[in-house]
């Protein structure tokens, strides 16, 4: 079965899109968390000093810088997918995608495995 003009990896690229963008908004939410957190030290509260604020403020920047990267993984997977160019850095926008929203990354893992001949440089 030939799919060489399939619709697949359009769909694929707008749901890594997709995936990339929720992503971002949340990697910032999780950094302005931390600055929330690191502001809640500074500021002199009725909150006991052995409280562990900076375990909170290092666990959201870590991980919000994480999801950042993994969500600009899944847009550039994204723009590959819908340029039809290289199959090995869409797939690998794709799962970055399922890491940063999963409904759609999954569903995108799925169409671009299913459009790898609809891709001219077929690595991977």
């Amino acid at each position: 079965m030939n799919n060489s003009n399939s619709s697949y990896p359009v769909v694929a690229g707008v749901l890594s899109l997709v995936s990339g963008a929720f992503g971002i908004l949340g990697s910032i939410a999780m950094i302005l968390v931390s600055v929330f957190f690191w502001s809640a030290i500074s500021v002199s509260a009725n909150t006991p000093d052995e409280f562990p604020f900076f375990i909170f403020q290092t666990f959201y920047l870590v991980w919000g810088i994480i999801i950042l990267v993994l969500s600009i993984l899944a847009i550039i997977g994204g723009i590959f997918s819908l340029q039809r160019k290289n199959w090995g850095m869409a797939l690998t926008g794709a799962i970055a995608s399922i890491l940063t929203f999963l409904p759609t990354g999954i569903v995108a893992v799925i169409f671009v495995a299913l459009s790898k001949q609809d891709f001219k440089n077929k690595t991977g």
